[in-house]
Parts: structure tokens; sequence; C-alpha cells
């Protein structure tokens, strides 16, 4: 594929009314830069009650700055410690994690606090008084996409899940949004030219981080 037709693509999101999901496909390019920040994680949750709304395209644009927006797209049957490896192995690239509304509450509480600490948990070895080496850290941005606020289920068991509530940003993506791009632009744009046409900009993008350190 070609940067200028990736590019046609992403700038769809810059149509008036499109900035939450550009704000989302903006992770692709703001997760290499969250190690200057200081922080080693951040979740941003895109809610909207329907399916067919375009939560799931923005995850797929942010996979497309860096690689294939589907290959990296985390899916609903991925187990939790399989979730933690991939964030190691992203290490700094965007990780998406698509319609984690079914997800225990339980395990949307850990999947917090691990994406946000930015380091898998220790383990013992099996036939030593010793832990394995822990290799799996990242420092990166996690985009969810769900059909609630994930505060709603957290409160289900916790009475104050504050703890996993400042560690996620959660946007409503507005209704009267998702007709802004009609469904046959949409379904040609990012099912069919997005599709062959991504991981060019990141290299770029990066080129020039590293070139201008000085000024991060």
């Amino acid at each position: 594929g070609s940067l200028e037709m990736w590019k046609a693509t992403f700038s769809l999101y810059g149509r008036p009314g499109l900035e939450i999901q550009a704000f989302g496909a903006l992770s692709g390019f703001g997760s290499p830069l969250l190690k200057f920040t200081g922080q080693k994680g951040a979740v941003i949750n895109l809610i909207h009650a329907k399916s067919g709304t375009g939560k799931t395209t923005v995850l797929r644009m942010a996979n497309s700055v860096f690689g294939n927006p589907e290959l990296l797209l985390g899916t609903p049957d991925d187990t939790k410690p399989g979730r933690i490896i991939k964030a190691g192995l992203l290490n700094n690239l965007v990780n998406t994690v698509d319609e984690i509304t079914n997800t225990t509450p339980e395990d949307v509480s850990q999947l917090l606090y691990a994406f946000s600490q930015g380091r898998g948990k220790d383990k013992a070895k099996a036939n030593a008084n010793e832990l394995r080496e822990n290799n799996t850290t990242w420092r990166q941005i996690t985009l969810f996409s769900s059909n609630a606020h994930l505060g709603d289920k957290l409160s289900s068991i916790k009475a104050l899940p504050d703890g996993e509530m400042f560690r996620m940003l959660e946007f409503k993506i507005d209704y009267t949004s998702t007709q802004i791009i009609s469904s046959e632009e949409g379904k040609h744009m990012f099912d069919h030219v997005l599709n062959h046409n991504f991981g060019h900009a990141g290299p770029i993008f990066i080129k020039w981080v590293i070139e201008n350190l000085q000024l991060s």
C-alpha cells in the first residue's frame, strides 16, 4: 500500500463531529510518546450502546499507524494472560482490546491495574522457591471499546471503584457522529482501503521523534 492512501483514510476523522474518534485513532501516535511523560500505562475506553457504530474501526485505525489493523486487534476471546503477554510484546505501541463489554468485572479490574502499571505479574518457578524472570513490561496506551461504561460494571463488585477509574478515560461516542461518514464510504475506506494501506506513518513519525528528542 501507500502512505497517501492511508492518509486519505485517516483524514476522514478530521471532519467536524468526529473529535472522539480522532482522539482514539491518534493513540496510535500518542502511545510511543507515553514514556516521555513518566507514566507506565493509560487506558481509554470508547463507548456506544450499539454495534456497527465505528468503535472497532477506531481501534483498527490506531493499529494501522504501525502495523496491520486487523492482526493487531485484540478480540473478546483473548485470554487474560494472553492480553498481558501481548501488551509486553507491543511494548510502546498502542494496545487495542475490542468489545470488552462481556469481560467479567473482576477481570476488567485486574486488566485496568495491569495495563496502567506497565508490567506483568511475578510468578514463582514450578520446582523452586524462586521467582521466574519477568521481562514482560510496557509503556503504552491501551484502547478499549465497549457497549457500556466500565464504571457501572466495576460498581457491581465495589462500592467505590476509584482505584480503577482513576486509571482510565471513558468517552461516549455520540450517535449523530456515526452518521457523518456514510456506510458506503466507511465500508470502502475502512474495510478495503485501510486493509491494503497501513504501517507507513509510524516509522516516519518515530524517525522524526528520535531526531528531535531534545524537544521532548
